[in-house]
């Protein structure tokens, strides 16, 4: 499989899945998630509570992927018709166009509110069986900036804060692995 990026114009390079820069950036993307989970300082239980969210989560994004496969499989005849018209120089009926945005948007939806539900599922764990030291950590541990929300600081809340690490750490598919790990170090 190869990957690219979306423009030819882009920093990114093509590669191959599997390559050098792959494999390197994902174990760095590991290390620099592990570096982000340890502070936290875990119990047993707490990771416990935290993985069975996890694994709720991805049931959820799990079934979110599968409905929208399913909706774009059956999309799929209309993009063809659409390219084939394009190919032939001819324009894409608005109806057709419509249709097909309109898919496009509900799969966007769809994604959109499963990682709502699994960001607020998540966040409701981690408050409950997290200590006022442990959120500190998580509020105290991204730069909100790295993450588009502003270049401001004082401008993102304590709450907000912990929840951009809730989103981009703890349910970061790389992570499940990490808590497992942690898991079978931590202390009761």
């Amino acid at each position: 499989m190869t990957l690219t990026s979306s423009s030819f114009a882009s920093s990114n390079r093509v590669y191959q899945v599997g390559d050098a820069s792959d494999i390197f950036y994902s174990k760095l993307h590991r290390l620099t998630s592990s570096g982000l989970l340890q502070p936290l300082l875990l119990k047993k239980a707490q990771l416990s509570a935290v993985l069975e969210a996890f694994a709720d989560c991805k049931h959820r994004v799990d079934e979110t992927i599968s409905q929208n496969n399913t909706l774009m499989r059956m999309q799929m005849p209309k993009l063809d018709q659409a390219l084939k018209l394009a190919k032939e120089g001819k324009p894409t009926p608005q109806a057709l166009l419509k249709d097909i945005q309109a898919a496009s948007s509900a799969c966007d939806s769809a994604r959109e509110i499963t990682a709502r539900v699994n960001v607020d599922q998540m966040l409701g764990v981690v408050k409950k069986v997290c200590d006022r030291g442990q959120l500190k950590v998580m509020a105290n541990e991204l730069h909100p900036a790295d993450y588009g929300i502003t270049t401001d600081p004082d401008k993102v809340s304590y709450e907000q804060r912990i929840e951009l690490f809730v989103r981009y750490v703890l349910l970061d598919p790389d992570a499940h692995q990490i808590l497992i790990d942690l898991y079978k170090i931590a202390e009761d």
